[in-house]
């Protein structure tokens, strides 16, 4: 008999605190290591390219050829270089759904369609904040800040994870993270209070400023959960979206060290030298010539 919303959320719950509260999950280890390879090739991020490819030669400037985050790029303009067309099925609804979608939509589009290329997958949050907006707003959220449950090859719940600040006098090394947990029709925001390595105890969400006064429990009702996920492509278990920068890893870092290397020859050939012949820089009398 599958899960109710609320047992999907407390089985994800159990899930984040099992194994002695280990963070992150053993199982999402890999999968974060490479997420954030391909968050680096996406924002061309010279320190984690550099470790990605192994470089340890301090005396050359690490250079990073954007050939990867034009990749993403191009895909996401391809689909999204014209605005899209949003039009309502009712009239009645036509207002309302133009203050919904917005000016900023056609580039959330594309910013998302990049992102997704990228990572593998996206995913797609819709959430309310009064203070910002009087109607919802669409974000995309990273795979690496999302924690899933999953039932087979069935999404039963997901997290959305984020890390709070610190208050003053806590512990050192204290890390706070917020989860805001999603189930068909629900969703509930849980407050930890860990470390770097591990999540720690669950606490009242008035613990932390950045959590005072959200509500704990929301039981929207619709029909589906308000976090879902758009994979780039997926592999035959269905869980891990794939990268379009997968299969050409090798090639982007080895581009990468040509163009650091043919800079650095660059300069060394531009220098003035003074070339003698081997003969008379061996030669202990001057000759006559």
């Amino acid at each position: 008999m599958p899960m109710t919303p609320p047992e999907a959320v407390a089985a994800l719950r159990a899930y984040a605190e099992s194994d002695r509260g280990k963070w992150p999950k053993r199982a999402e280890e890999p999968i974060l290591t490479n997420i954030n390879t391909w968050v680096a090739i996406l924002e061309g991020d010279r320190e984690a390219l550099k470790r990605a490819g192994n470089w340890r030669d301090q005396r050359r400037d690490y250079r990073v050829d954007p050939l990867g985050e034009r990749i993403a790029d191009a895909w996401a303009h391809y689909l999204f270089g014209e605005d899209p067309r949003v039009i309502a099925a009712n009239e009645v609804d036509a207002g309302l759904l133009d203050e919904l979608v917005g000016p900023d939509f056609p580039s959330e589009l594309e910013r998302g369609a990049s992102m997704c290329v990228g990572e593998g997958e996206i995913w797609a949050r819709i959430y309310v904040d009064r203070d910002v907006a009087d109607r919802p707003l669409l974000d995309w959220v990273s795979r690496s800040n999302v924690l899933p449950l999953w039932v087979g090859s069935r999404l039963a719940a997901a997290a959305v994870v984020t890390e709070l600040g610190c208050k003053d006098g806590d512990p050192k090394g204290t890390v706070w993270r917020h989860l805001e947990v999603h189930a068909p029709g629900y969703l509930e925001n849980v407050l930890y209070q860990g470390k770097s390595g591990t999540i720690g105890i669950a606490r009242n969400l008035d613990a932390h400023p950045e959590t005072a006064g959200v509500d704990e429990v929301w039981a929207h009702g619709l029909p589906t959960p308000l976090l879902f996920r758009i994979p780039n492509r997926i592999r035959r278990d269905r869980r891990i979206g794939v990268s379009d920068f997968r299969g050409i890893l090798d090639y982007l870092l080895d581009l990468n060290e040509a163009c650091t290397v043919g800079s650095h020859n660059m300069r060394l050939t531009a220098r003035k030298r003074a070339v003698v012949s081997a003969a008379y820089a061996r030669a202990s009398t001057p000759r006559k010539v």
